[in-house]
């Protein structure tokens, strides 16, 4: 769903210092966050970067992501990674994400104490660490949320 990395600045640059999406991303690496959904919905730490990214895709005012799902998906016909977007797909970005400012946040430490890499969204490939991407588990979960009465 092609946004470019300008829109997703534009969005974050027009938010108020005071608004909590804000607060939000300045909190990452603050420490570990839950890397699996408890009852189909993500750590209550995020949903503030949930309603940032539905405010992204859409102007509708849906602040969650299963609203917004529907209207996305039946505006289109769309394969693969360019179904719309879910908390299921969401959430080992946003686990990466605060892996990465875990690390850059103790920069001022001697030996940071993080956790395995492995353990946040990542996984060794021909000696490289890059992200983990299961679409099998991320099209099924949308495939069974969207095609249900």
């Amino acid at each position: 769903m092609g946004i470019s990395k300008k829109t997703w600045v534009g969005a974050y640059m027009k938010l108020d210092e005071s608004d909590p999406v804000v607060t939000c991303f300045r909190q990452l690496g603050d420490g570990i966050i839950p890397t699996e959904l408890v009852d189909n919905d993500l750590p209550p730490q995020m949903k503030d970067l949930e309603r940032f990214v539905c405010q992204v895709y859409s102007s509708t005012g849906e602040t969650n992501l299963p609203a917004l799902g529907w209207p996305m998906f039946r505006s289109k016909i769309l394969e693969g990674e360019m179904l719309p977007l879910t908390r299921e797909a969401l959430l080992p970005h946003i686990t990466r994400a605060n892996y990465i400012a875990m690390r850059d946040k103790s920069y001022v430490t001697r030996s940071p104490d993080l956790p395995a890499i492995e353990q946040s969204g990542w996984r060794l490939d021909k000696g490289v660490y890059v992200p983990i991407h299961d679409w099998w588990i991320i099209i099924s979960s949308f495939t069974f949320r969207y095609t249900r009465n």
